[in-house]
């Protein structure tokens, strides 16, 4: 006998895809059976805005020193973060920090931490 989700975590998909507002219809199509999914968000914000908002994010819980040393680029969503982070630990830190940010449908890290 299989148990019953009681939460949407227990349900939901963990790795997020979507597509901006230009995808034609073939991409969507595509990226549907690519990915097994039967809907998809479209995204209709300005990647430029999206990283702002990442950006003050960044700042407003990690300080001034973050807008310094990490660069953030969005596209359809995609977050990615590259730079230098004081620790290794900082990493899922700053992962789940992005992924909080509305707007944000996934995250690629590309820091580099001291060893």
């Amino acid at each position: 006998m299989t148990s019953t989700p009681s939460t949407v975590g227990d349900v939901m998909t963990h790795a997020v895809v979507a597509v901006g507002r230009d995808a034609d219809f073939r991409e969507v199509a595509e990226t549907l059976q690519r990915w097994q999914v039967s809907a998809i968000p479209v995204l209709t914000g300005d990647d430029r805005e999206l990283a702002e908002r990442v950006r003050f994010e960044l700042v407003a819980t990690l300080g001034p020193a973050a807008a310094v040393d990490t660069g953030v680029a969005s596209e359809n969503g995609r977050i990615t973060l590259s730079g230098d982070l004081p620790d290794a630990v900082s990493a899922p830190v700053l992962e789940r920090l992005v992924r909080s940010v509305p707007g944000v449908v996934g995250v690629e890290l590309r820091l580099t931490a001291p060893v």
